[in-house]
């Protein structure tokens, strides 16, 4: 319930999930077991880098985000920002 951290998206791959692994491999955060796993199925996968990425010293929480982004919902795992909108609540 807090917004911990940003990263800015370098780029966005799409391929067939046997094509995109290696691609992906060095950067992807998780085993080769748990990629396969999560697209066990599928016919694309899709996979988001990341360039710089980092976390701040203290989270923001949910009522100040609300109160600095009018309108405000949280999604269930993450929300994209504009610059502005991250300036913006850094700045309250």
């Amino acid at each position: 319930m807090a917004l911990v951290g940003y990263g800015i998206v370098e780029d966005v791959l799409t391929s067939s999930p046997g094509k995109l692994w290696p691609r992906v491999r060095e950067w992807a955060g998780i085993s080769k077991a748990e990629y396969a796993g999560y697209f066990e199925g599928a016919k694309s996968a899709y996979g988001i880098k990341f360039g710089a990425v980092d976390f701040f010293d203290e989270p923001i929480g949910l009522d100040e985000l609300r109160e600095s982004l009018e309108g405000f919902h949280p999604p269930q795992i993450y929300r994209y920002l504009t610059k502005d909108q991250l300036v913006n609540v850094l700045a309250s």
